[in-house]
């Protein structure tokens, strides 16, 4: 191929071919026409990124993934308890409350959902929470009480508590 003749012809073609590498390297580099990742090597990947603090990547990882294939239980799980672990309750809420719509036989994903709105202050989101837990789990006397003392802060003292 000769770059200098005067048609022009040669010029062309270099730069469509460099054009065409141009685009065979933003393919690679975006990731496009890549299969998306298994849900396990996705795992590995946001676990990874945790170990290396890159908690933003870690999460915009996980998320991705979500909306790809909704209500993996692992997934959901390690962003929920990422959540909390960071102190942002709504979105820990948020997950947990997922993950018992995913896993409705988990109840301690209700317990978990309602114990991080109360910590984030959502005494009405976490009263209705304990209770939808209470009717599955009835027994657990340490809800009872934290329920209790819910009603009492939200003025609810007279009402009694009714054990289904």
């Amino acid at each position: 191929m000769n770059c200098a003749s005067n048609d022009g012809s040669g010029a062309m073609k270099s730069l469509q071919r460099a054009l065409g590498c141009l685009m065979v390297s933003i393919v690679l580099l975006t990731g496009c026409g890549r299969t998306p990742a298994t849900e396990e090597a996705t795992l590995e990947r946001a676990e990874a990124l945790q170990a290396a603090g890159a908690y933003d990547e870690m999460v915009a990882l996980l998320e991705a993934f979500d909306e790809r294939s909704p209500g993996s239980v692992r997934i959901l799980e390690m962003l929920a308890f990422h959540h909390s672990g960071n102190e942002d309750h709504m979105l820990a809420a948020f997950y947990f409350s997922r993950l018992a719509e995913v896993d409705p036989a988990q109840a301690e994903y209700i317990l978990y959902a309602a114990t991080a709105l109360r910590t984030a202050g959502d005494r009405p989101g976490a009263v209705r929470l304990y209770r939808q837990y209470l009717e599955q789990v009835p027994d657990n006397k340490g809800v009872w009480v934290i329920l209790a003392e819910l009603n009492e802060l939200g003025g609810d003292s007279r009402r009694r508590l009714k054990r289904t």
